[in-house]
């Protein structure tokens, strides 16, 4: 959002709300302060997954770290393993962090290209409480109406 109105990216994907979780808080407190205009919506399926250290087991966890919105997103399966939750500021960011400080006893929510990217195993795929659970996201632009698509290669005049 903010590389959108410093002009440094397009567009701006942000998610609005989610299907298990509701609203997420925080973009709802940034929106009346941008600039940026609102030129289209995209629903996405959110697959989230439990992530361990290389070798580390379900079994042996005690607390988990993600975005709020994906803790929320997989309360019941948390409260089932019994583990402590700790918020995070996003879901990748908690993959990062569990790579860096690696406690084999501490799991993270995000996605399974966090796992690839951070050498983590995923301990379990599909950790949302409900299937088909869907993020609403908004796309942002600083110009109203989408920026063209652009196929052709521009052509030098003489």
């Amino acid at each position: 959002m903010f590389m959108v109105e410093r002009g440094e990216a397009k567009l701006a994907m942000i998610p609005m709300e989610n299907s298990t979780a509701g609203r997420v808080e925080e973009i709802y407190r940034l929106m009346p302060k941008t600039q940026l205009h609102i030129i289209g919506e995209h629903y996405e399926p959110v697959n989230h997954c439990l992530l361990g250290l290389k070798g580390s087991d379900i079994s042996q966890l005690k607390t988990i770290s993600s975005h709020p919105q994906a803790l929320a997103q997989c309360h019941d399966n948390i409260r089932k393993l019994g583990l402590e939750e700790i918020a995070g500021l996003d879901t990748a960011g908690s993959a990062f962090e569990l790579s860096q400080n690696p406690v084999p006893t501490h799991a993270s929510i995000a996605s399974s290209l966090a796992a690839e990217l951070y050498d983590l195993d995923v301990l379990q795929d599909n950790f949302q409480d409900v299937d088909g659970n869907t993020t609403r996201f908004l796309i942002l632009s600083k110009e109203q109406g989408m920026p063209a698509l652009e196929t052709e290669k521009p052509t030098s005049h003489h």
